[in-house]
């Protein structure tokens, strides 16, 4: 996997999961399946990884058009 397609923000994880981002952000928090997560800014970096053990398969894939460089 493309190493930029291996991490989301909180608000990529909410829609890919159909979640709101509450929910993720509340996951961040757990201990319970923590999610592999370092804050960036003002924004959370998950791993796409973390977000399946957790969550299993998206709903959504990770959304590739806000890349610079498009595959």
């Amino acid at each position: 996997m493309d190493t930029l397609l291996s991490v989301v923000t909180v608000s990529e994880a909410a829609r890919m999961y159909e979640k709101n981002v509450r929910s993720v952000r509340r996951a961040l928090e757990s201990r319970h399946k923590p999610l592999e997560a370092r804050q960036s800014g003002g924004d959370w970096i998950i791993t796409v990884e973390s977000l399946r053990r957790r969550w299993g398969a998206p709903k959504h894939p990770v959304d590739t058009s806000t890349l610079a460089c498009p595959l």
